[in-house]
């Protein structure tokens, strides 16, 4: 009886796994990437060197063919560059400014942040959160003044500007 049992059990996953090997067509997806920069804060030059903080923002979407988001990945580079009253560079050429990422608990984000999340945190739970959706409905998601998210779900994970995000993910998947 155990034999039986054990053939019955051995030919239904064989059937199974065989069941799987049929040959299926493969998902069509596009893939674009989107970079954008902005000026975030800028001081002049006068008797001390002037300041522009630049962020930049940069965003792989994969969409499918229904045009639903099936994998969006989010990075940012927040840089500083300092300048003289005649326009003049002094930031040294060589400076590497490391992503936000890269940077993970480094950026220093969690102390301020309403919900104890980095930067890198909040990105990728945007990033979860428009997996499933459309670029328009992604494009639609309701915030406030500075950007930041008003809806209650997103706002548990997400309380940073999404404004950049929704802008790169948007020219992202229009390429």
């Amino acid at each position: 009886m155990k034999r039986l049992n054990l053939f019955i059990l051995v030919v239904f996953l064989a059937v199974g796994l065989l069941a799987g090997c049929g040959k299926a067509k493969p998902e069509k997806v596009k893939t674009g990437l989107a970079v954008i920069t902005t000026v975030n804060k800028s001081t002049h030059a006068g008797a001390e060197p002037g300041r522009a903080q630049i962020e930049t923002t940069a965003v792989a979407v994969t969409v499918d063919r229904n045009g639903k988001i099936v994998r969006c990945v989010i990075d940012g580079v927040q840089s500083t560059i300092n300048f003289d009253a005649s326009g003049r560079i002094l930031t040294p050429v060589t400076t590497v400014f490391p992503s936000k990422n890269e940077l993970g608990a480094g950026y220093g984000m969690k102390r301020a942040s309403s919900i104890g999340k980095e930067w890198h945190e909040q990105a990728a739970a945007f990033a979860r959160y428009v997996t499933g959706k459309t670029p328009a409905e992604v494009a639609g998601i309701a915030v406030d003044a500075a950007k930041r998210p008003t809806g209650r779900d997103l706002l548990a994970t997400v309380t940073i500007g999404i404004g950049d995000f929704q802008a790169a993910l948007a020219k992202a998947a229009g390429q």
